[in-house]
């Protein structure tokens, strides 16, 4: 099973930082707020970076180590660049089998496959939300070309996608409030607000199909439902057709509570001579996510608490592992009282130090206190180690003792906690966050079997 990599770094703002810090991805943004974000404690999958902001060699260095999604958009929101490790051409051999396939008869296969899944994906949507689905006979239509040639096979499923899209998209249109609900479907340089959110929501997807498609090793220029032109990425459009299904149910839900009051009418230019007016949605929405930050905890530990005996001639100790990595500010304090109104020695070693005294050799001690009935005492364990606390009654031939001892161990250290933000987003940032978390999980397995099928 592939292991999602969900949590997004997104810098669409203006001023922010992204740079690497000790292991942890560190953004600032332009009032000096900093979140970090541990490399191997979460799942980094995606970062996208805005024109706008700044980014250090550091981050950039280890994203491309440890093979990050990083997406470069202009100020406008418009997607301009990827990064590409150096060994992302290498897997020739996966695209020599999708050049051979555009001949050999496979292409009619995959554009047929392609076609057919989208018919299935749009009857997913359909009778989630009661509506009619499409005819079962769809099948058959798509897989009646017999022998034919991939273009002959485009021009005729091309055909039989927009008839079924048709049909799709006026019944779902139904769905939405009824003074959004636009006539039809309209792609390009639409006027209605309702047609250019999914025309945004269709891009979001493109730009995530894109760079799957890059991460399968596949060429994204060379496509099999979609003709192959100078600057149109067809594979994309042939694989952007499997997923618009999940963008349309995202929408359904998104949109049920706009009113006409949450759209806006832009003046724009049409051509040199002609303007138009467009609507486009105006919409903010507060929203809750989690971080990781870190956080200076003080720790109290309790390491004895005890009232013993101990007899006459004899020593009792207690034997207490300490490890002070990754804290600050050790101290251990504590104290001693002989409860029958004797006196004791009280020492405390380290485990070097403890076989040393205990094999009478001269020893290095923390603390030494001889014939004590009061004791308040405190040290600073320097190394992680075994730490031995001794209440000697050895100088006593016939007195047993009754001390009380208590040591508590106090530090410093860093944590890292979840904390609950709220923000304020955009649709266009929901998009590019968690609107396509489930689009990401299915397209990460279609990559693994990819891998594994190169592999083979």
């Amino acid at each position: 099973m592939v292991k999602a990599k969900v949590l997004k770094l997104v810098l669409d703002d203006h001023g922010a930082y992204l740079g690497m810090e000790k292991g942890c991805f560190v953004v600032k943004d332009k009032y000096g707020n900093t979140e970090r974000y541990p490399l191997f404690e979460q799942e980094i999958g995606e970062v996208i970076l805005k024109s706008g902001n700044m980014v250090s060699t550091g981050a950039l260095a280890s994203l491309g180590f440890w093979d990050i999604d990083v997406l470069i958009l202009t100020q406008r929101g418009r997607p301009v660049a990827m990064l590409k490790g150096l060994d992302s051409e290498s897997h020739i051999k996966t695209r020599l089998c999708q050049y051979e396939a555009i001949n050999n008869g496979k292409g009619v296969y995959v554009a047929n496959q392609l076609v057919l899944s989208k018919i299935e994906s749009q009857n997913v949507i359909l009778e989630k939300y009661d509506l009619r689905p499409h005819d079962a006979k769809a099948k058959y239509v798509i897989e009646s070309g017999g022998s034919e040639s991939l273009e002959t096979a485009r021009r005729r499923l091309t055909s039989i996608e927009g008839k079924f899209s048709e049909l799709y998209f006026k019944q779902i249109f139904s769905l939405f409030p009824e003074k959004l609900r636009p006539e039809s479907r309209k792609k390009f340089k639409a006027y209605d607000g309702m047609n250019n959110i999914f025309n945004l929501a269709y891009e979001v997807l493109s730009w995530k199909v894109h760079t799957a498609i890059v991460r399968a090793k596949l060429e994204p220029y060379l496509g099999f439902l979609h003709s192959v032109q100078f600057g149109k990425p067809s594979l994309v459009c042939d694989f952007q057709e499997l997923y618009r299904y999940l963008i349309d149910d995202f929408l359904i839900q998104y949109c049920q509570n706009l009113r006409r009051k949450d759209f806006i009418v832009k003046t724009e230019k049409l051509s040199r001579s002609k303007k138009g007016k467009r609507e486009y949605l105006n919409d903010v929405q507060t929203v809750t996510y989690e971080v990781t930050e870190p956080r200076q905890a003080t720790k109290t530990e309790t390491l004895i608490n005890e009232k013993t005996t101990v007899s006459a001639g004899y020593y009792l100790y207690y034997r207490i592992h300490i490890d002070i990595s990754g804290k600050e500010s050790n101290t251990v304090s504590g104290r001693v009282v002989e409860t029958a109104g004797y006196d004791i020695s009280f020492y405390v070693f380290d485990q070097k130090g403890f076989n040393d005294w205990k094999d009478g050799k001269s020893a290095s001690k923390y603390v030494s206190a001889e014939r004590i009935k009061d004791y308040s005492y405190g040290f600073v364990p320097d190394h992680s180690d075994y730490y031995v606390f001794v209440l000697d009654n050895g100088y006593s031939w016939f007195t047993n003792k009754v001390p009380q001892i208590t040591a508590t161990w106090n530090y410093r250290m860093t944590e890292y906690v979840k904390v609950t933000k709220t923000k304020s987003v955009s649709l266009f940032q929901l998009l590019t966050g968690k609107a396509l978390v489930c689009f990401a999980l299915k397209l990460m397995c279609w990559e693994s079997s990819m891998a594994s099928s190169e592999n083979a």
